[in-house]
């Protein structure tokens, strides 16, 4: 007797069919690991970023306090170096002026 299926399938087509099966799973797999290890490269990249900038926000706070510093020095300094040079330049003047030497000795004689 003859079969009523039109077409049997070999056995060999239906090894096939599970192999196929294999490469979907097989692939799919590797697909879900690729995405995985780029997930955690990202979050590396992020935590690594944000780390950078908060190192880079407390190294400008620190040379701003820094050049504050430097700032309120030189300006305290420059004033007092002015007002050094002021008063030795005030000292000087006295004894320098003949007229007022003289002005005084003729008070002093009247």
């Amino acid at each position: 007797m003859l079969s009523h299926h039109p077409c049997p399938i070999p056995k060999d087509r239906k090894l096939d069919k599970g192999f196929v099966l294999l490469e979907v799973l097989f692939a799919i797999i590797l697909v879900t690991g690729v995405w995985f290890v780029q997930y955690e490269i990202y979050q590396r990249l992020v935590l690594r970023h944000s780390q950078l900038h908060a190192q880079k926000v407390s190294l400008r706070k620190k040379s701003d306090a820094f050049e504050n510093q430097e700032h309120l020095r030189l300006n305290v300094k420059s004033e007092s170096t002015y007002a050094a040079s002021r008063l030795s330049d005030r000292s000087h003047d006295q004894p320098h002026h003949p007229q007022s030497i003289t002005s005084q000795h003729h008070k002093i004689t009247r």
